[in-house]
């Protein structure tokens, strides 16, 4: 498993009838420091686990935008099942081997499984919430709660 970096032989074609260059890790971050003009590149990582390269291309500001989307939403996802320690599904992922997300195989009239599944997310939200305050901050709580019995 390696780095492999690719930019436009034609750093102008935006591209159309792109051609590729492959450059050294070296060249590519040398590029990135003295290239006046901003350039954009998308990582390909899907397949690392079984040993696949990591490939860097180099891509349009739109192409940049959805992979930096779509990356930043994987991150959010993986911190989040970090932190919980419990596997989290997100309803709107999709599946690699068919069409559509989890919602279009749970769809039950008589249940609102989002809902349940946001209200168990709020409580470990709020049991993480409730560690970190002061005692200050908890007394006032503890007043709040026997007031509203």
């Amino acid at each position: 498993m390696s780095n492999r970096y690719f930019i436009w032989k034609e750093a102008n074609c935006q591209e159309i009838n792109s051609k590729w260059v492959e450059i050294s890790g070296r060249e590519f971050y040398s590029l990135l420091k003295e290239s006046p003009k901003k350039r954009y590149f998308e990582k390909i990582d899907e397949c690392v686990e079984d040993g696949a390269d990591v490939l860097v291309f180099e891509t349009t500001y739109e192409r940049y935008k959805k992979w930096h989307r779509e990356h930043e939403r994987k991150c959010r996802s993986k911190r989040l099942e970090l932190k919980y320690k419990k596997s989290i599904i997100f309803l709107n992922d999709y599946f690699v081997s068919s069409e559509g997300s989890l919602n279009d195989f749970i769809a039950d009239i008589d249940e609102n499984v989002e809902d349940k599944a946001l209200e168990n997310i709020e409580c470990f939200i709020l049991q993480d919430a409730i560690k970190n305050l002061n005692d200050e901050e908890k007394l006032v709580l503890n007043i709040v709660k026997k007031a509203m019995e």
